[in-house]
């Protein structure tokens, strides 16, 4: 990822959602403690660090955008998870990254 330019963004889902698939206990850890909204909340602000940090020149996307990628990003892991990891990774990261990709775009900050 660099400034104005995320086309790394399916490969960040990738290695986000592989590393879940192979440690099923983290999200069963999580939501069997019922913290998921802790830890949404951290996933969320890690998410605002990368983008200030990779994003030094362009516009930052709103914290309302943030959230709603953060949101998305870990419904989508934790329904995932309850599916018994159904769907292939590639499939929830070409959706993901198409959906978020789009929008960032939007902002101007890809592409």
């Amino acid at each position: 990822m660099t400034a104005n330019n995320l086309t790394c963004l399916p490969q960040l889902l990738q290695g986000y959602f592989n590393y879940f698939r192979k440690n099923p206990q983290i999200v069963a850890a999580i939501t069997n403690a019922g913290v998921e909204g802790l830890v949404l909340k951290a996933q969320t602000e890690d998410l605002s660090a990368c983008f200030e940090y990779f994003l030094k020149c362009g516009q930052q996307p709103s914290p309302y955008a943030v959230s709603y990628y953060s949101g998305a990003v870990f419904a989508v892991l934790i329904l995932w998870n309850q599916q018994n990891y159904e769907k292939p990774v590639a499939e929830i990261v070409a959706r993901l990254a198409r959906i978020i990709g789009k929008e960032l775009n939007e902002f101007k900050l890809i592409g």
